[in-house]
């Protein structure tokens, strides 16, 4: 069987066809895919792993007798034991190209990053973005409210009323095809 990289083995099918060209609703399904499948490792919840990754190249190389093994080797790769987690996922066949943890980094930066949204955790999203980003330059803990509300109405559908609500914060609108850029509203609003 041919080795499949972290990226693909854990969040397929999420980003295992991922284009430039995803527009943000595609973006933000495929995270909230990975977010499930990440969270089912987590839980250590074989089942519902099983269920959200089948017909991939993971479910042909994890099994129940060594799902275990994958939510250990995860966990060490989370708590940044790189090593001892390159030789788990190695005895499960699951060898992560650099780009592939590169790409997974970003996923979970994102999804912290959305989840401190949701949560209106001011604390957790000012973590969870980059230190050199210019948004923290924005967005504050007096307007942060404020932000998490334009992201609600986003969500909910009223992109005028959100496009309007991200130019009061003084933000350009989350864009349309987010592809490379992924989070480029939520972590550096580059464009400004």
């Amino acid at each position: 069987m041919a080795t499949c990289s972290l990226m693909l083995c854990l969040a397929s099918p999420a980003f295992a066809d991922s284009s430039e060209d995803d527009t943000k609703e595609v973006v933000i399904e495929k995270i909230q895919q990975t977010k499930a499948i990440l969270e089912s490792i987590d839980d250590s919840d074989y089942d519902t792993f099983l269920e959200l990754t089948a017909d991939t190249k993971i479910s042909e190389k994890i099994n129940e007798d060594n799902f275990e093994t994958l939510v250990s080797a995860y966990q060490l790769l989370k708590d940044g034991d790189k090593e001892a987690a390159k030789e788990l996922f190695s005895e499960l066949d699951v060898r992560p190209t650099k780009k592939k943890q590169k790409r997974i980094k970003k996923v979970h930066q994102v999804k912290t990053i959305l989840d401190a949204i949701d949560t209106g955790d001011y604390d957790a999203w000012l973590d969870a973005v980059p230190e050199n980003g210019k948004i923290t330059e924005i967005i504050n803990e007096e307007n942060f409210e404020d932000f998490v509300y334009a992201h609600e109405v986003l969500k909910d559908g009223d992109k005028e009323t959100a496009e309007e609500l991200f130019e009061e914060l003084g933000l350009k609108p989350p864009r349309k095809h987010f592809g490379k850029k992924l989070d480029n509203h939520i972590t550096n609003n580059e464009d400004q």
